[in-house]
């Protein structure tokens, strides 16, 4: 039902020139997830069933917060647990999608949703930075693939 206020509310912003954002998509979380191979770090790449490139992630639930769901949304899209954060809890967002970064030691387990059955992803491999930098990522993916990467390398010429 809509609000009979509704119009009003329209026409006074912009008589007065608020600018008011109304958002594509809910809010969704994912990780990227990196693992040290070799001494080099490399980022975890799902291979989506339509040959995409993707990150463990997906909508938040309701009354979910962005890291409980990035959380959730890598084990069920991974299997992955034993995750370490890097710099600590740090976010950001790309259109709503609200990216972590973290590392991890554990071996990838694709499994089927356990809310729908469906597996989401044919596979994954585990890519080396400035091949997952160049990637064919779709656009909002591939700018938080750019940001974790360079924040990844950071961290790394801070502890070497």
């Amino acid at each position: 039902k809509r609000n009979s206020n509704d119009g009003c509310v329209r026409s006074i912003r912009a008589t007065i020139g608020i600018r008011t954002t109304v958002k594509k998509y809910p809010d969704a979380a994912g990780i990227v997830v990196f693992k040290l191979i070799d001494n080099q770090y490399h980022l975890l790449v799902l291979h989506g069933l339509r040959g995409d490139l993707d990150i463990p992630k997906g909508v938040c639930d309701p009354g979910e917060d962005t890291l409980t769901a990035a959380l959730r949304e890598t084990e069920e899209e991974a299997g992955l647990t034993d995750l370490h954060f890097p710099l600590e809890y740090i976010n950001k967002c790309f259109d709503s999608l609200y990216v972590y970064i973290a590392i991890t030691e554990q071996e990838v387990e694709i499994t089927p949703n356990p809310k729908s059955g469906i597996i989401e992803h044919l596979g994954y491999e585990w890519m080396d930075l400035e091949s997952a930098k160049n990637a064919d990522w779709c656009s909002y993916l591939k700018d938080a693939i750019i940001w974790a990467t360079e924040k990844v390398k950071k961290t790394n010429t801070r502890t070497n």
